[in-house]
């Protein structure tokens, strides 16, 4: 039986329209997993949202990651700015030497 602390059954109904194809396949997989038409679709919506919020928390970790890496080589790009400049001051070299 349903959570009734999630699923109450004081919900107000939702009419859903489909076309008949779509309802036949979601029948069908309402069947082979044991639960009526609504509850099929209920559980489908929350595996998306679900997905959804893993995609995005994982683009979140990939973000972070990358504005590390940008930092960490402008810090890069600065020293080896700094050792151009201090070479650019230097005299130059006789070939002779």
């Amino acid at each position: 039986m349903a959570d009734e602390s999630k699923y109450p059954t004081r919900i107000a109904p939702y009419g859903l329209r489909m076309p008949p194809e779509l309802k036949e396949q979601v029948q069908a997989s309402a069947d082979a997993n044991n639960r009526s038409m609504n509850a099929e679709i209920v559980a489908r919506l929350e595996a998306t949202f679900s997905r959804k919020a893993l995609e995005l928390s994982g683009l979140s970790t990939r973000q972070d990651g990358l504005e590390h890496t940008f930092v960490e080589i402008s810090g890069r790009l600065e020293r080896v700015e700094q050792v151009l400049a201090t070479l650019k001051q230097m005299p130059p070299r006789n070939s002779s030497d």
